[in-house]
Formats: C-alpha cells, structure tokens, sequence
C-alpha cells in the first residue's frame, strides 16, 4: 500500500465521504449546529485546526443521531 493512499479523499467533503447528505438545518437552528452542517461541505483538506475541534467535540452528538435537523 502506498504511504500516500491515506491522503487520496483530501478533496473532498464528509457530506461525500459519510453518506447520506444531511438536510439544510432547521431555520432556528444554533450557530454551532448550522457551522457543523457547513463544514461537512467543505473539503478535508480545507479545513483548518479549529473546523476539525468544532467536528470532533460535536461528533458524539451527530453519532447518536440527532444532526440538529
């Protein structure tokens, strides 16, 4: 295996890598959850030190299956 392979899906987003696509959220939404559906349209490998602290402090919630929609 190639020591690169792991950096092969930098351009793309977690909405492309972790199907399904989640729904626009609801209008009265918070900005921590608005900011959270915003950044998994942005690219891996745009994503910046604070976008990924903000997607892993939220990740047990989302995994439980509440995507604030």
């Amino acid at each position: 295996m190639d020591p690169m392979d792991h950096l092969l899906h930098l351009d793309r987003t977690l909405d492309e890598l972790d199907p399904p696509c989640w729904t626009p959220p609801a209008a009265d939404a918070t900005h921590l959850v608005r900011r959270v559906h915003e950044l998994r349209r942005v690219c891996l490998e745009e994503l910046g030190p604070a976008d990924l602290r903000i997607l892993i402090l939220r990740r047990d919630h989302y995994v439980a299956g509440d995507r604030g929609c």
